[in-house]
This record gives C-alpha cells, structure tokens and sequence, in this order.
C-alpha cells in the first residue's frame, strides 16, 4: 500500500519504516530525506555489484564448458 497524499504512512509497516528512518537520521545528523537518498545510493550500488558478479560466473561458466 503506497502513503496518502497528505505524506502520511498508511500501514503499520510504513508507519515503523519511517519512525526508523527519523530515528536512524537523527542519529547520524542527517536528515530523512538525505537518509533515503543515501538508502536508495546504496541498494543501486549493491545491485550493480550483484550484477557483475552473475556476470562473472556466467563468464567464467561459459569458458569452463568451453574448454571441455
């Protein structure tokens, strides 16, 4: 379920994911706009350092069953 246009979290999961992050950002001296922004920097970084790896493998497969 998405938030309401008014910003406020709906369900209870949304609503514990944001006290988190206002937690976590006050924390950090940050606030919880620049802690998603870092978030979300993090989780494409961390996916494209997952692609690479799959395309690694798939290379080095490739080459091991070409070599037979």
């Amino acid at each position: 379920m998405s938030s309401a246009p008014t910003g406020k979290p709906q369900t209870l999961q949304e609503r514990i994911a944001e006290a988190e992050f206002a937690r976590i950002s006050r924390d950090l001296g940050m606030t919880v706009d620049q802690l998603k922004g870092w978030d979300a920097r993090q989780q494409r970084e961390q996916l494209a350092e997952d692609v690479a790896l799959e395309a690694d493998l798939a290379i080095d497969k490739a080459k091991a069953s070409s070599r037979r």
